[in-house]
Formats: structure tokens, sequence, C-alpha cells
């Protein structure tokens, strides 16, 4: 790569913006587009009463400050948790400064439609679409897209009119390192359809990036701006990664990966490129993840092993099918009368949630979402005998190995 080209990028895709109400200071190199995903929406005063959901309600104050234009991917499963008004609002706030907003429409159609921008001459789409979960776009509602197999054609009908196809994708199992078996077959599968770049985000840490056939496929870039507060107790959910672009004069594509931390400035939030010694850490957990997915049967026992765990974790607990212990039994009951109690109040932002609701919304949860029947399926499949057990001792360790933080950032 012609050394005038380095830290100059056409497009830099990053993880997760999920600041909440802190201020955010990022430290990127030079680029004209930057990527985010955007985990929630961003409003100060819209009315902004909770959707019934399994799972937290994420809510954004400001916009990033960058010195760039922004496209922010808002297909996944937090831009719609406090329904149309802080969605619309949303947007409203990014097109008025100039910036594009790709996955979410007036319904499923319109939600699916790529984003294409020019670099010079050159054309470049964005698709986006997150695994089903909640505030997904259907026929007759508006939200965010999500897979269908018409997207494969989309992908390939695009690839023919556009000089570069980037392809968004929300979905994962969360806090685990390593994508599914489906997973691994889509993304593969978008690639092989015309997607140049896979950009996957969701699992909040950071999952395998390769090289498949013509493109790249970063299965899970990590969390990029979140409160450290509510990670520091997740070991590898304060480093993730960006990945460069340079479409050079000649048209080669340049792809470098950008290692980044998330700090705390006891104001703030400050994302920055990680330090060397952060950075070499960060580089032999890529290759260590590398090598599991290029080793199948390594790979087969370990996604084994993460279904078992997941499953153990909270997977038979959402399905019902584990008994609740008395103090998340009370955890439940309590957060049902404060959210009783701010509706009564006239607080903006609550929530209708009542007890037997959250049940059917954690089991459609699970039935919905790929990556979590897709998890649960495994299990139970283990566990009955239907499909043969592959963990060993050691996909034991290596599991282990690879959720250990990296100490070094």
């Amino acid at each position: 790569m012609d050394e005038a080209l380095k830290d100059k990028y056409d497009i830099i895709l990053v993880g997760d913006y999920a600041p909440s109400s802190f201020s955010v200071s990022i430290d990127l190199p030079r680029t004209k587009w930057l990527a985010i995903n955007l985990e929630g929406p961003v409003s100060e005063h819209a009315e902004c009463r909770a959707i019934a959901k399994a799972g937290p309600h994420l809510m954004n104050r400001s916009l990033p400050k960058v010195d760039c234009k922004v496209i922010y991917s808002v297909a996944n499963n937090h831009f719609m948790d406090f329904g149309q008004a802080a969605a619309q609002e949303s947007i409203r706030r990014i097109e008025d400064v100039g910036d594009q907003v790709v996955g979410y429409g007036q319904d499923a159609i319109q939600a699916r439609r790529p984003l294409v921008v020019t670099l010079g001459t050159r054309k470049v789409a964005f698709v986006a679409f997150a695994e089903k979960q909640f505030g997904v776009a259907s026929h007759m509602q508006p939200g965010v897209a999500s897979f269908s197999h018409q997207l494969l054609m989309d992908i390939t009908r695009l690839r023919r009119n556009v000089d570069l196809l980037i392809v968004s994708v929300d979905g994962g199992l969360e806090d685990y390192p390593l994508p599914s078996m489906n997973q691994v077959d889509l993304y593969r599968g978008l690639v092989s359809a015309g997607a140049d770049v896979v950009w996957g985000h969701h699992p909040h840490v950071t999952q395998p990036v390769e090289l498949w056939e013509h493109g790249l496929i970063a299965y899970g870039l990590g969390n990029f701006a979140v409160p450290c507060m509510d990670w520091n107790m997740t070991a590898n959910a304060l480093w993730s990664l960006g990945i460069g672009i340079t479409i050079a004069p000649d048209d080669e594509l340049y792809v470098r990966l950008i290692p980044l931390t998330v700090a705390s400035d006891g104001v703030g939030i400050k994302v920055k490129i990680a330090s060397a010694q952060c950075a070499s850490g960060i580089q032999e957990r890529m290759d260590l993840l590398s090598k599991i997915l290029d080793n199948q049967d390594l790979y087969l026992s370990l996604w084994h092993e993460i279904s078992m765990n997941a499953f153990a974790e909270y997977g038979s607990r959402f399905l019902g099918w584990a008994r609740w212990s008395i103090l998340i039994a009370v955890k439940r009951r309590i957060r049902v009368v404060v959210n009783r109690v701010k509706s009564l109040l006239g607080r903006k932002c609550s929530s209708g949630f009542d007890a037997r609701r959250e049940e059917y919304s954690l089991r459609y949860h699970m039935f919905s979402c790929e990556s979590h029947r897709a998890m649960s399926e495994t299990a139970l499949g283990i566990m009955s005998g239907e499909i043969q057990d592959l963990r060993t001792a050691e996909s034991s360790r290596v599991l282990r190995e690879v959720r250990k933080p990296i100490v070094s950032c």
C-alpha cells in the first residue's frame, strides 16, 4: 500500500455506539465517512415511553461530534426501544446535520432499501439488517430491517451497480467471542451474494475477522462508545476494532484493522486508538480467534461449549424451564411496581410492562432471534442425545482462554 494512503481512510466502520447521557470524545484516524451502529434512539425531549420488550431499553442524548460525515446503521434491537416518536426524532436530528441513516423504514420494503453514497466517482452502497427481535418493520408497521431471503437477491442486484457494497448485520450471542454456525454460513453467503464487506456488531465483544472469497467478514466489532461503569465487569467489552477502508486510485481496496479502547475521564467517554501494548494483545487475541474459525473440529466443539454455557446462564430461564430464584423474582416484582409508579406520576420514560407480558417477551425473544434459537437448539439437542456432544477438556480450556480479559487493555 502506498505510504501516502496510510492513516487516510475513505470509510471507517466501528461497533456499538450507546453512550447514554454521557458526552463522547472520539480520536480516530482521518476519514471521509464514519459508519456507526447506533444502539438506541437519540432524543432529549421526544415522548419516550418504552416499548414492551425483553432486555434493556437504551436511549442516547447526543450524536457523536466528529470532523467527517457519518452513516448510522439503525437496524438493531435497540433503535425502536422508545417507539416511533423517538426513532423519527433521531432521524431528523441525523439528517439535519447532513448525515445519513440506513436500516429503517415505514414498512419492511422501505427498511431494507440500500443507502448509496459517492466517494469521488465511485458509488458505495450500505445495506443493513438485524436478527429478528423487537421493533422490526413488517408489511404493516414501521421499524428496522430484519433478515429475509429477499435481501440476498437485493444484494446480488445491487452489486452490479456499485463499486463497493457493505452489509451491516446486527446479530450474535452477547458477550461471547465466537459466532454461531448459522451466522458463519449466513455471513459467508452474503459475500457470495455480492457483499465486499460484512460489518457485524451486537455481541458487545469482538469476534473473528476473516477473508472469504472476494470479501472481508467482521463477525462483531465490539463496543465502540459505551458507559464504562455499565461494562467494566464484562471481560473485553471496553476495547473494539475499527475497519479502515481505502479505495486506491487504481481501484484496489485496502483494509486495515484499527484497535480501539473506551475509557471514562470522570465526565464523559473517551474513544481512542489503543496503545501499542494493548494493540499487541488485541492482535494476539484476534489471531487466536481466526485460528479457531479455521479449525472446523475445534470451532464446532467450542460452539457446543458456548451453547451449553449460554443455555445454563439464561436460556432455560428465559424459556421458563428453570425455577426463578427468590432474588430474581423479587427484582422482577420491584421493577413492575417502579414502572407503574412512574406511569402514575407521568414520568416521560416509563414502561407498562407487567410480569406476565415480560415472560412472553422473553420466550418470543428466544424463538425469534436466530442466534438464541440456534443456541437453544444446540443445547437441547446435546442434552436430548440427538446431537453428539463434541465438548472436550481442550475446548473448555480454549473457551476460558478467549474470554479472559486482555490485561494490557
